[in-house]
């Protein structure tokens, strides 16, 4: 593991100047990408285990956008460029205000528990949820059907989406057009995400 300072650095953030060492978890997910896997289950699933306070930095090649928007309701976030081909990027877990069984409230993307996913959906009566499987869709397939039926979703209702992983470039490209995404990872190679305008009263 690094070596990182204690003491705040010129450009750094004081919440990542002053961490100790031992509340950093690190994952270099270059090998992984290499490998032909994706690494986002991996990296969702270090993160859900972090203590509030705790940080975990990503090692890659490339900033990691879609993953700050998808982890930006529950982080702070700061990126740095430690040499040329190697960034890092440090992800601060926030203190949740309300409980896991609690639905969240907000605007954004939610990383849901199963309870607070079967939440979100009975909000809806069956005849508001529109329901698409792009699971056996190849890349860009799940996007672009995903995309078009947002596109048609009628207010008041609601996009329940059965997909094979987190659509992190889904959500970096709906990210300024006021929906409330919740996501619950499922299982392996099943993943559920219900989609609806953000203009609910109770959201």
């Amino acid at each position: 593991m690094m070596d990182y300072p204690h003491n705040k650095q010129e450009g750094r953030p004081q919440w990542l100047a002053s961490i100790a060492a031992d509340n950093i978890h690190e994952i270099d997910v270059r090998p992984v990408i290499s490998s032909g896997t994706d690494p986002l289950k991996m990296i969702m699933e270090k993160f859900r285990s972090l203590h509030d306070g705790e940080v975990l930095c990503i090692v890659n090649s490339f900033t990691p956008y879609p993953l700050i928007n998808l982890l930006a309701n529950q982080s702070l976030a700061y990126t740095e460029d430690a040499r040329a081909g190697e960034i890092h990027t440090w992800f601060l877990k926030r203190p949740q205000a309300r409980s896991a069984a609690s639905p969240p409230a907000g605007p954004g993307v939610r990383m849901d528990s199963a309870e607070t996913f079967a939440a979100a959906v009975s909000v809806f009566s069956e005849e508001q949820i529109r329901r698409i499987d792009v699971r056996a869709l190849a890349a860009p397939g799940p996007m672009q059907a995903i995309l078009r039926e947002l596109a048609s979703l009628p207010a008041g209702q609601a996009l329940y989406v059965y997909h094979k992983k987190v659509p992190v470039y889904l959500l970096e490209e709906i990210q300024d057009q006021h929906y409330a995404v919740h996501i619950l990872d499922h299982d392996h190679g099943d993943v559920r995400v219900l989609i609806h305008a953000n203009d609910r009263p109770d959201e």
